[in-house]
């Protein structure tokens, strides 16, 4: 039982980073996800 509570505790933290800081990045987090589909679907390599 202590170890769901603090896996849960864990992914909470980790999605409130995420969030927190991927609004501060301008979108970094986005611009990667459009690599990699990018990536995968073969087309052109992503430039910052």
């Amino acid at each position: 039982m202590e170890y769901a509570l603090l896996l849960a505790l864990i992914a909470v933290v980790t999605f409130s980073a995420v969030s927190f800081f991927g609004s501060s990045t301008g979108g970094g987090f986005n611009n990667s996800a459009d690599c990699i589909q990018k990536a995968y679907d073969a087309q052109t390599l992503c430039t910052r």
